[in-house]
């Protein structure tokens, strides 16, 4: 199969054809068949907005939760890759400790 390229945080990045483990979305079937200590967060990789700079210092963020509504909010066109040293969004924070 050939390999494809998708545009992730403003980085192209070359892939098999199908999502990561962490991006793959499951049925509730299959959800429920697993046990509660294999039931994953949908954790993706870190990425923060070109905008962040603009923000003051205390409201720089960076996401890896795509339950995130503030990151799934960050166009594709604005992400890099990464922390860029910015602390983790509350939002990510919150649904990773619930197990969203």
């Amino acid at each position: 199969m050939a390999a494809r390229s998708r545009l992730i945080s403003g980085s192209s990045l070359t892939g098999t054809g199908s999502d990561p483990p962490a991006l793959r979305h499951c049925s509730t079937a299959e959800r429920k068949s697993r046990p509660e200590s294999e039931s994953q967060v949908p954790i993706v990789p870190a990425f923060h907005s070109v905008n962040e700079v603009k923000k003051p210092v205390g409201k720089q963020v960076h996401h890896n939760n795509s339950n995130c509504a503030a990151g799934r909010d960050v166009p594709t066109w604005e992400r890099q890759i990464g922390t860029g040293g910015y602390r983790l969004c509350d939002d990510c924070q919150r649904e990773t400790n619930a197990g969203r």
